[in-house]
């Protein structure tokens, strides 16, 4: 998983891309572009190095209410390309800003073996949260189970976490293997944050990644979880 943020209510980076390390060796590119409903907007493009791109129509998660997050998802071609842009056609040019985040999911063709897995979280009723609203989501994502303890290496992406002193909570299990974040900003510009965190030791049999998502009571911020990925090494 790979991203940049695309904005803010006062920020605008339409020219922001997003590179793809070892992209000689990608063998599928699905995307996301994710706005907040907070304005008008007519449809998504993906946008490749020499200036083609690709018109995405078909919104594959709408904003439930108002101010939450909706996002658009497109496999992308050719998948190999060093980076893409994108960009909301038809959103405001003058503040307040509409367009969010750019993720892409590159699957690469390896030497080593893992067991590899995606999930996306389309359902905005249940993926966003905000004390006021849903203080807390949970997402129980189905995991291939290892037939040994591994170290499971969990990416989740965030969108619309404010640069101010609001936090969220985001918690990742596995077998009884857990870790919890605490986000008060974005990690990868206005308002991405890829949280990133490895499980060790989870056991043999595990056959799930359990990801729960918290606006604390009366000081939390307004986010949206829009996807993740997992993956460990096989073992002969």
């Amino acid at each position: 998983m790979v991203g940049t943020g695309l904005g803010s209510e006062t920020i605008n980076r339409n020219g922001a891309r997003v590179d793809i390390p070892n992209n000689q060796n990608v063998i599928e590119l699905y995307a996301q572009l994710a706005g907040k409903r907070s304005g008008p907007w007519n449809y998504a493009r993906f946008i490749r190095p020499n200036g083609t791109y690709i018109n995405d129509k078909t919104l594959e998660s709408p904003a439930y209410r108002q101010n939450a997050v909706f996002w658009y998802g497109q496999q992308l071609t050719p998948t190999t390309l060093p980076y893409w842009k994108a960009r909301l056609m038809g959103a405001p040019t003058t503040r307040p800003f509409v367009q969010r985040a750019f993720v892409l999911y590159p699957t690469y063709s390896t030497a080593q073996q893992y067991v590899d897995m995606v999930d996306y979280f389309e359902n905005s009723a249940q993926n966003h949260v905000y004390w006021q609203w849903i203080p807390v989501q949970v997402q129980s994502v189905a995991l291939p189970a290892p037939l040994t303890t591994v170290d499971l290496v969990v990416r989740v992406a965030l969108v619309d976490n404010d640069p101010d002193a609001r936090p969220v909570d985001l918690t990742i299990e596995a077998g009884g293997v857990s870790q919890t974040v605490t986000q008060t900003d974005s990690t990868h510009g206005p308002l991405l944050s890829i949280i990133e965190v490895t499980l060790e030791n989870v056991p043999a049999g595990t056959s799930q990644v359990v990801l729960t998502l918290e606006s604390p009571m009366n000081i939390g911020d307004s986010v949206a979880m829009i996807g993740m990925t997992a993956n460990y090494i096989c073992t002969p």
